[in-house]
């Protein structure tokens, strides 16, 4: 196991308080916020000293129990919610241990808790090899939900991202996406589609990208068989210059 140690003891939250009553927005991230007690005990303390505060939560809406609920209806929270899959075999492929039906049933009660404050709510999708068709089907989602979407930049594993693909696999994936159009009413849709037209561009700057590293390499091995026929050349003028040598 790995030694971690944790940065934050036990008087953390003391060196927080002088500074929560000026916040203005707060983010917690994870592992899963909602499986960290010690997050907790800082939105017990923004409640009580900054109770107009928004604290945004990244969750991937495994975990939701009378705890956290409590502890929503108390404060108000934007939710994010990570979620690479609409459907549940590849959701489950992507997500080793979770749940499709959970997470979705727990999605919507977060979806319900942010109409009610008033909060937003987000989506994250990380597109990946395994589910860049869905994204037209995000985005149809989140206009549904009333959801703000976020495609994150996948870079690592290697072999899960789009960005090292070859160029007509990621012209292939342009070709297919592009083809998607959406409603633009309001601004959380205007915003929706013109974050997908913007992942759209970065795929087609990776085929560009993917266009000069294959250029690169095939100009790379013409020189490497130029230099190689030019061996054999002097090789066998040399081997004609010993052979032809006068007596």
């Amino acid at each position: 196991a790995l030694n971690y140690k944790n940065p934050y003891n036990a008087d953390f939250l003391e060196q927080l308080k002088e500074f929560i009553p000026y916040l203005n927005y707060a983010k917690f991230y994870g592992g899963e916020p909602f499986l960290i007690d010690y997050y907790y005990k800082i939105w017990e303390e923004l409640r009580k000293n900054n109770p107009r505060l928004t604290v945004e939560v990244q969750t991937n809406a495994t975990v939701l129990n009378n705890k956290v609920k409590k502890t929503l209806d108390k404060g108000r929270f934007n939710i994010n919610i990570s979620l690479d899959s609409l459907e549940k075999a590849n959701f489950e492929f992507i997500r080793k241990n979770a749940k499709f039906e959970r997470v979705m049933e727990n999605a919507e009660y977060f979806r319900s808790y942010c109409k009610t404050k008033h909060t937003r709510f987000f989506i994250s999708v990380c597109p990946m090899r395994q589910n860049w068709k869905e994204l037209p089907g995000f985005i149809k989602f989140c206009n549904e939900k009333n959801a703000f979407v976020y495609f994150h930049l996948v870079w690592n594993p290697p072999h899960c991202a789009l960005w090292n693909l070859d160029s007509e696999t990621l012209g292939h994936i342009v070709h297919y996406l592009s083809a998607y159009s959406f409603p633009q009413k309001g601004y959380l849709q205007k915003y929706n589609c013109l974050h997908y037209t913007g992942y759209v561009n970065l795929i087609m700057d990776w085929q560009k990208q993917a266009i000069k590293r294959e250029e690169d390499i095939r100009a790379a091995e013409a020189e490497e068989e130029a230099e190689e026929e030019l061996k054999k050349i002097a090789a066998e003028v040399e081997r004609k210059k010993r052979h032809y040598a006068p007596l």
